[in-house]
């Protein structure tokens, strides 16, 4: 569609198409305490809304005076939502990172040791009380170590988390194992003021992308072969406590008010994939 054809648009539909334009790309959220900070709240914490880096402006805010009037229209609104009703910002027009979305946004454990950090353990902490909003779950393959054999089934990291803290995720749909990290850098994007960043790193944006053949060093059939078994414990984990719940309703775990309730682990898909750094300069 040309400029010309655009402009002939409904205006109603032309924002509808700035809007979308304007969405947020998904992204991952990094779980790394390493990066937390406390805050003078009683348990705040720096990233207790699981922020996301994102780029500042993106595209659609500056392509035109429509685009950009009508963005500023939004972040606006945004702005007076958050003050007067404490709505958190959706399209988080101006600013570096956005709230995690739970739909669209991926929780990433890069490490075996954070699987067992205290904060996914404590239902009370910022991390462990929102375990059950988590649709879209990474854990990097490192991660994956999958004993089977009696009479230790909790000698492995991977395995103590699939039979204790995964059993929380009562959303989740997605489970991806990331193999590869890659960098993919940038030219500088011109803001809406057409000034440019004195910051030489300017933000890091975390995607996630399907697993292909060369981007590890793992071939296809080692990628399946761990793939099939990473499904087979978490459904195993998910399935053992479904069925002793129907038993026996006193083994229900603890969970916040509004928790979707338990499943059997059936509805998971899982996914061979790499996470895509993109560093803009």
């Amino acid at each position: 569609m040309t400029t010309a054809e655009f402009s002939k648009l409904p205006r109603e539909l032309r924002e509808e198409i700035w809007s979308l334009a304007l969405l947020p790309e998904p992204g991952i959220y990094h779980f790394d305490p390493d990066y937390f900070d406390a805050l003078p709240d009683i348990d705040g914490w720096a990233d207790e809304r699981w922020m996301i880096s994102k780029r500042r402006y993106p595209t659609a805010m500056h392509l035109c005076q429509e685009s950009r009037r009508f963005s500023f229209q939004i972040k606006a609104q945004e702005q007076k939502q958050e003050q007067e009703n404490g709505i958190v910002p959706y399209y988080c027009l101006g600013e570096n990172a956005r709230p995690f979305h739970p739909t669209t946004d991926t929780f990433w454990f890069s490490k075996a040791s954070l699987l067992g950090h205290r904060w996914v353990r404590n239902l009370t902490s910022v991390i462990g009380n929102r375990l059950h909003i988590i649709e879209n779950l990474a854990v990097s393959a490192q991660c994956i170590s999958i004993v089977k054999a009696a009479p230790a089934p909790n000698s492995s990291m991977w395995n103590s988390f699939r039979w204790d803290r995964l059993l929380r995720f009562n959303s989740l749909r997605r489970v991806h194992v990331v193999f590869a990290e890659r960098c993919v850098y940038e030219g500088s994007d011109e803001n809406p003021n057409g000034s440019s960043s004195s910051n030489p790193e300017k933000v890091t944006e975390l995607r996630l992308e399907k697993w292909t053949e060369g981007s590890s060093t793992e071939t296809t059939d080692e990628v399946e072969t761990l793939m099939e078994n990473v499904q087979m414990s978490v459904v195993e984990a998910f399935q053992d406590m479904y069925g002793q719940m129907l038993e026996d309703a006193d083994v229900l775990l603890p969970v916040p008010e509004g928790t979707p309730d338990f499943h059997d682990g059936s509805g998971i898909t899982f996914h061979a994939a790499q996470v895509i750094k993109m560093k803009t300069f």
